[in-house]
This record gives structure tokens, sequence and C-alpha cells, in this order.
């Protein structure tokens, strides 16, 4: 039995972004994706003359290995004419999520500023694993647990911690 695991990813907002434009604000937007093989990537819908955007929107991307794959985001200013500009970026590890309840967090862009993102595990068990993952692993630890029976998940919860 395979089963699915994903993240649900809320961009909330950003703070004290870099000034890109001439008029001393810029247009964000960000790029999301995982590195895992998908190659998906999804983005926000721009900000206009803001350096605090507030997008409060919603994505959800698989997880093949919570241990090992990283949320990337990247945040670029709109411009009408040209290539978007680069306004930095973070990775975001998965490892440690609880399954159902939301970790919303500020995380520092490597230029300027700051985003809160907003990231749930779904289908991860309390170690931040695949539940495959953890149901072979106490098997193989000689625990009585049958790696095929994987309990289902309980509705989401919201828990900020700052």
């Amino acid at each position: 039995m395979i089963v699915s695991s994903s993240i649900k990813v809320r961009v909330i907002q950003g703070r004290n972004l870099l000034a890109c434009d001439s008029n001393g604000k810029s247009d964000p937007y960000c790029v999301l994706w995982i590195h895992n093989g998908s190659g998906e990537k999804k983005k926000t819908h721009k900000k206009r003359k803001t350096l605090s955007p507030h997008w409060d929107e919603q994505f959800v991307f698989p997880v093949n290995n919570p241990t090992t794959e990283m949320l990337n985001i990247e945040v670029f200013n709109h411009d009408d004419i040209g290539k978007d500009d680069a306004m930095g970026g973070c990775r975001i590890p998965l490892l440690g999520l609880t399954t159902n309840i939301e970790k919303a967090l500020w995380f520092p862009l490597s230029t300027q500023g700051e985003i809160e993102v907003g990231i749930t595990a779904i289908g991860f068990d309390s170690s931040g694993l695949h539940p495959q993952q953890a149901a072979e692993m106490a098997y193989m630890e000689g625990k009585t647990m049958d790696p095929t029976q994987i309990p289902i998940a309980a509705p989401p919860q919201r828990c900020i911690l700052g």
C-alpha cells in the first residue's frame, strides 16, 4: 500500500521587503516548489506598490520524503517591461511537522525582509516521517505495527508558534 503525503502551504504576508521600483516600493509575488522530481512550481498573485504584502494564499504540494525535502520560496518584483527582479528567498525544512496542525512562522529572506508562512503536514506521523516510512521502521524494529495499516488523520487544527 502506498500512502501519499503532502503539505498545505499558506503564504500569509511579507514585511520589510526590498524596494525594487523607482517609487520606493515593489510589486511582490512568491514562487514556491519542492525538489522532489515533480517539478511543480506555484505562485501567488502579485501585490502592487508595497513592501508589506498580504497574500493569504494556499497551495498543496506532494511530499515523497519529509526528512530530506524542503519547501523553496523565492520572492520576485513584477516588472511590466523586462525581467522580474529577484527579491530574495528561503528554504524551509519539512521535518518535524505535525499532521493536521498548521505551523505558522516568519522566515528571513536571503536579501532583506521576511515572509510569514503556515505549513500543514497531511499524512505525516508525529516524527515528521511519511506514514509508510514510520510503519516500515516500526515493523523492522520488531514492533507489532503492520506497515499496511496506516491510521486516518483527524481534522486540521490551527496553531501559531512564534
